[in-house]
């Protein structure tokens, strides 16, 4: 029997390899799932109830231990304790395979760790660029870790061949989070009664730009008077939390203020993937710095207003209108939104059934694992 375990550090990477765990469940293998501590911390997003309850998903391993800010110094400090605590499991246990999802810090404690005990990675969505990141170094070193790559476009596919991994180990199967997104549009009432007043709403998701020449409260402040003077009172401006980076929480505090003083605003610590598709299917675009409103947002045929250099890099479908981190250039944007009728997109990040792919995959890799030598340089 062979042992695979699958991590996910936070919220931000869950719904990614949601049906791969799902799927894998059902086939002759030990799969053990092994959690962040973030999941199980109230003040950044509580996922574990998700995970647990409605995906009635058994959680292996999981730390005990919280990551209270998000300074620099709390960050290396909460990655070192993950590296502590994963390796007193990991020594003790024969793992074939390890499966990893993104470019977040304790991602990336998780591939240092595995490399250095010996035990094979398989990355998800490596080839990736974010210029306005720590992410993006965070991402293309974990690559370099990683002995298998389940990538998202061939753009993607042929920059992880260029970092100096085999073709015969990089896959493009699409970005897994979207490949049933039609499954999971609910009724939007019976999930929001508080936004079934008639306006049409707005997605609201900032995170903070790790790579910038623009201090982090400057930031935050810019985006929101953005807002503010975008006369947007008659929507529902409906902001999900930011994650748990660089002042992710000092970010948290300014919007949940924003939320007290307008009406017409509203906080959501945390969705989950049904009722986050069930909002994307019945809003009027999406506004911020996520890369939710690069590969999920077009599926449902809407706007998104890329703001500033998060995500700068990534491959941008026709259905994104990037403007600066300025005040004036959010108000220009948002009106030139507003006037713009609906259309249907071509996503490059959709396929049909990642997770089977990935899965097809998986199998091929455990069956030949015996033989795969150590990794040498490709040179591209």
């Amino acid at each position: 029997m062979k042992n695979i375990i699958i991590y996910s550090g936070s919220r931000a990477d869950y719904g990614i390899i949601k049906n791969l765990i799902l799927k894998l469940k059902k086939k002759k293998i030990n799969l053990k799932l092994a959690l962040g501590a973030q999941h199980n911390n109230s003040k950044y997003n509580d996922s574990l109830f998700e995970i647990i309850e409605k995906d009635q998903l058994n959680c292996d391993y999981i730390p005990n231990f919280k990551i209270n800010k998000t300074l620099p110094e709390n960050i290396v400090n909460y990655s070192c304790k993950t590296i502590q605590y994963y390796n007193k499991i990991f020594s003790k246990k024969k793992i074939d395979l390890l499966v990893l999802v993104g470019d977040r810090y304790e991602v990336f404690a998780l591939a240092f760790l595995a490399h250095y005990l010996s035990i094979k990675i398989c990355h998800l969505h490596g080839g990736e660029i974010t210029q306005g990141s720590y992410d993006d170094s965070a991402r293309h070193a974990i690559t370099k870790l990683s002995n298998f790559h389940f990538v998202s476009t061939d753009r993607y596919k042929k920059r992880v061949i260029q970092l100096g991994e085999n073709p015969n180990t990089v896959f493009n199967i699409g970005a897994p989070s979207i490949e049933n997104y039609k499954e999971y549009v609910s009724v939007f009432k019976k999930e929001f009664p508080e936004l079934s007043n008639g306006k049409n709403n707005i997605i609201i998701t900032f995170h903070p730009e790790t790579v910038s020449t623009l201090p982090y409260k400057k930031q935050i402040q810019v985006f929101l008077n953005g807002l503010k003077f975008s006369n947007l009172k008659n929507f529902n401006l409906v902001f999900t939390s930011s994650n748990s980076d660089t002042m992710g929480n000092y970010f948290n505090l300014k919007i949940k203020e924003f939320v007290k003083k307008n009406k017409n605003c509203f906080f959501y610590k945390t969705l989950g993937k049904k009722k986050y598709f069930t909002l994307l299917e019945n809003c009027k675009f999406l506004v911020g710095n996520s890369s939710s409103g690069i590969i999920e947002a077009p599926c449902f045929n809407i706007y998104t207003l890329n703001i500033g250099t998060r995500q700068k890099g990534r491959l941008f479908p026709d259905s994104i209108i990037n403007c600066k981190l300025s005040k004036s250039e959010i108000v220009q944007n948002v009106k030139k939104i507003l006037k713009k009728t609906k259309h249907s997109y071509k996503n490059p990040y959709f396929k049909k059934n990642s997770s089977s792919l990935m899965i097809k995959h998986i199998f091929s890799i455990l069956k030949y694992n015996k033989k795969i030598k150590a990794k040498k340089f490709y040179d591209y």
